[in-house]
């Protein structure tokens, strides 16, 4: 769980995960959090999540690019950096 946003009256935590995908000989990573949408992310999901296989996209002109094409995983909203004016609760690097 972490602290993905500070606001006002108090500050947002979600369970946020580290990946990595390989292209050819190169290793790249990414995180994102899930956002409560159908089910609320209790601690629970993180060993839910560990070991999982999840899609990733990357652009194949620059390989560190990549986005989750999943929208929901477990019932929560997929949260990554595409856009300031698409994502609110990204994880903070």
């Amino acid at each position: 769980m972490e602290v993905v946003a500070r606001r006002k009256y108090g500050t947002v935590e979600l369970p946020v995960f580290n990946f990595s995908y390989q292209v050819g000989a190169e290793y790249f990573g990414g995180r994102f959090a899930l956002l409560p949408y159908t089910t609320d992310p209790s601690s629970s999901v993180i060993g839910r999540m560990i070991g999982r296989k999840l899609q990733v996209r990357y652009d194949p002109q620059h390989a560190e690019s990549w986005f989750i094409p999943d929208g929901l995983i477990e019932g929560c909203q997929v949260e990554q950096e595409l856009s300031p004016h698409l994502v609110n609760f990204k994880p903070i690097n």
